[in-house]
């Protein structure tokens, strides 16, 4: 009576059967769990593929005949992932056989890819060699199955093939965790195929173009600061903003010091223009710039300094002592006005997060002035830190101009971010008698 009932269940789901189950329902198990992984209302995490693994040989000639006689793609490569499931002699047989054709469409060589990277078979290697042809995700499961079974096995592939298995080892981060020793021992290797691509010009692989700014994020995740000079070069005959600003990020995830004349010259070539407008590039430069003085580089330190003076003022206003700028800071500044004076703001706010890295600093009451300026909220974040500098800078400042005035203003709104409800901290008891009458600002959000 119990097996009476079982033809029903193998109805109405695919399902693991029973090791007593006989072969004819066994059999039937097998159509209906085929059927459900050819069924296109599934994607790709069909439990039918884990279950026709499970069941092992019997379920090899079936999924097998799905592979030869399904037209559409996804549902073929799901009987392929079924059969990389099945661990069994014959399938992995059935898998190369498969992998040695040429009417694969892209789901179906992806999964054979990873099929047989699984195996560990070596005589799969020329076979996925095939399919390591571009920057498709055919072509990149291709290039981690060859780095499973014989990482070193790219340098038997033509150089096209090479630049391709390059552009897949990149593009997979779990490389890096999972594999890391030997991601990192073949990772400078790889790195050097990719720079001389980019060097040549060639933005192209497998006949279709890919953005430059894609080759350098690839490059950035194999290479090191040996391959810096190579990016770097891209700027000589690159005006577009994205690929600027991908050199100089690539050159501070490498902690490279060698951009740092360029992205200097391009901030100060875009402070230049009377109609500045914050660019991507521009952007990336200043946090290159920014980071360098984060890894105490005193070259960098200099030049957010001078960038941050560049513009000219038309006087100290801080009571400290003036500052010596450093000889590149010379030659550039801007007529006064309400004008000059937005435009000095914008620049600022692109620096003024590295204030604390500038060598020399600069002055207290010009970084809290950038609280009334398009940064303002941003601003108010940072001075919701309370910093002894920007304390002592201001304070100086409002005792030696008692008399109120709209600047005054806004320092007091500084200082209350600095220091209301703070008083008890040492840097703050000497800013209570400027606080008086003043409301403790809060955020608008």
């Amino acid at each position: 009576m119990m097996w009476l009932a079982f033809p029903l269940q193998v109805a109405l789901a695919c399902a693991l059967p029973p090791r007593s189950a006989p072969p004819d329902i066994v059999s039937a198990q097998i159509t209906v769990c085929v059927q459900d992984a050819r069924d296109p209302a599934w994607q790709k995490h069909n439990p039918a593929i884990t279950v026709l693994g499970l069941i092992g040989e019997p379920s090899v000639a079936p999924i097998d005949h799905c592979i030869g006689t399904e037209k559409d793609d996804e549902a073929r490569a799901r009987c392929v992932r079924a059969l990389g499931e099945n661990h069994t002699t014959s399938a992995r047989e059935r898998l190369l056989h498969w992998a040695a054709q040429h009417d694969l469409g892209p789901n179906t060589t992806s999964a054979l890819a990873s099929a047989l990277g699984s195996t560990k078979d070596p005589r799969a290697l020329p076979l996925l060699g095939r399919f390591v042809i571009d920057d498709g995700f055919p072509s990149h499961s291709a290039a981690i199955a060859l780095f499973d079974i014989d990482p070193s096995y790219y340098t038997r592939l033509p150089t096209a093939k090479q630049v391709a298995y390059a552009v897949g080892i990149a593009d997979t981060g779990y490389l890096q965790v999972h594999h890391s020793a030997t991601f990192l021992a073949h990772a400078p290797a790889l790195a050097r195929i990719l720079a001389q691509h980019i060097r040549s010009g060639n933005v192209a692989l497998g006949g279709k173009d890919v953005l430059l700014s894609r080759w350098l994020h690839l490059l950035e995740q194999v290479g090191s600061a040996a391959q810096a000079q190579d990016v770097l070069s891209v700027l000589q005959h690159q005006t577009d903003d994205a690929v600027q600003s991908r050199v100089f990020r690539v050159l501070l995830a490498w902690h490279s010091p060698l951009g740092l004349a360029e992205a200097q010259n391009l901030v100060r070539s875009a402070i230049e223009k009377s109609n500045f407008e914050g660019t991507l590039a521009v952007d990336s430069a200043c946090t290159y710039l920014r980071g360098l003085a984060a890894d105490r580089n005193g070259e960098a330190a200099a030049a957010l300094f001078a960038l941050w003076q560049f513009n000219g003022l038309p006087e100290t206003r801080s009571a400290q002592p003036p500052q010596t700028p450093s000889p590149s800071s010379t030659g550039g500044s801007l007529p006064n006005g309400p004008a000059s004076a937005k435009l000095r703001a914008s620049i600022r706010c692109l620096l003024v997060w590295s204030y604390q890295g500038m060598r020399p600093r600069p002055p207290a009451v010009e970084v809290a002035e950038l609280l009334e300026s398009p940064c303002h909220h941003d601003m108010s974040i940072l001075l919701n830190t309370p910093d002894p500098y920007l304390i002592d800078g201001i304070v100086d400042y409002l005792g030696h101009h008692r008399k109120e005035t709209g600047q005054g203003s806004i320092l007091r709104s500084a200082l209350a971010w600095q220091c209301a409800k703070r008083f008890q901290l040492a840097p703050c008891k000497k800013a209570a008698p400027y606080l008086q009458g003043v409301r403790r600002p809060v955020h608008e959000d």
